[in-house]
């Protein structure tokens, strides 16, 4: 009997996480213009400083980099850091692409600083200080790929330039949904940190 209660509470999770409905916390951000052109919608984002937990995969496969980089990260906030403390997974996953390697990036919650977050085990996740900036963000749907990533990235670009807006640094590509959610309904975005 029990084992079909759990089974009730389940499937309504599931059902919610396939359809887009996800209760994933966030970074907060205030959000200083919003435009839609063409059915894309452009913002500018203030985030506040934040805590996050990166790991380096020297792999240009976005698949196999993905899924490297996953099980380090998610390892750690599932347990595998030196207080064994489960940490709450947020959204975005971020990925920075540099030529050779790829980094992915989790947020941790707002009630981690540098000092309190547990240190991993796994010498190749660190914890670091993402200060705050000013980002220039597209969102998108659709599946996860390297190729959409690049098609946004030039629109983005295109947008802040519109804007006069200096561009401070290269692009973060971010993921907010379960795998399993259906790709029209997955939130992704492109993010650029530009000047204030």
């Amino acid at each position: 009997m029990l084992k079909f209660f759990y089974l009730f509470l389940f499937i309504p999770l599931v059902g919610c996480s396939i359809l887009g409905m996800d209760r994933t916390p966030e970074p907060e951000y205030i959000v200083i213009l919003n435009e839609e052109i063409d059915n894309n919608i452009f913002e500018i984002r203030d985030y506040k400083q934040l805590t996050i937990a990166e790991t380096i995969v020297e792999n240009t496969d976005f698949d196999k980099m993905s899924g490297i980089a996953f099980k380090r990260l998610g390892g750690y906030i599932f347990g595998d850091n030196q207080k064994e403390e489960e940490i709450q997974m947020t959204a975005p996953v971020l990925l920075d692409r540099k030529p050779e390697t790829w980094k992915m990036i989790f947020v941790l919650p707002k009630k981690y600083s540098i000092e309190n977050a547990p240190a991993p085990k796994n010498q190749n996740v660190v914890i670091k200080t993402m200060k705050e900036k000013r980002f220039a963000v597209i969102q998108f749907s659709g599946s996860l790929e390297e190729k959409k990533f690049d098609e946004h990235l030039e629109k983005l670009r295109e947008w802040i330039k519109s804007k006069n807006y200096e561009i401070l640094s290269d692009p973060l590509f971010a993921g907010y949904n379960h795998p399993w959610t259906i790709p029209f309904l997955r939130r992704n975005e492109v993010l650029i940190e530009v000047s204030k």
